[in-house]
């Protein structure tokens, strides 16, 4: 045996791979991806604030449409902070639908759909 030929210790290294951005678990199993039910609630959820917001509007209609304003801006802060936006975001949504409540003669405006497409516009 040569003088550069001693035993060198092994050392052996063990790979841990990380599940992806957003994954909870190892990669197949649990890997992040939304059930049907949560796809389908997340597909839902818009629609839903959009018809509370309607049926809103349409009990405070005449003698009541200044409840609309007091009933549509928590609904809207709620719906919002529901749907994940940032408290100022929820706070402007609710402010929107209180004003929306007030107006006369709001009915051939889809506020339901504009409702899903700012919720679905600015979660994050």
């Amino acid at each position: 045996m040569n003088e550069g030929d001693e035993k060198r210790p092994v050392v052996e290294l063990e790979v841990e791979r990380l599940p992806p951005k957003g994954a909870s678990g190892p990669p197949g199993r649990g890997s992040g991806e939304p059930t049907l039910g949560q796809r389908v609630r997340a597909a839902f959820d818009p629609v839903a604030a959009g018809i509370l917001v309607d049926i809103l509007d349409a009990l405070t209609r005449g003698v009541l449409a200044p409840l609309g304003l007091l009933l549509g801006l928590p609904l809207g802060y709620f719906l919002g902070i529901k749907a994940g936006l940032t408290r100022r975001r929820a706070l402007f949504l609710g402010l929107a639908i209180g004003i929306y409540c007030v107006m006369p003669i709001t009915t051939v405006i889809p506020l339901g759909l504009l409702t899903g497409l700012y919720l679905r516009f600015w979660r994050e």
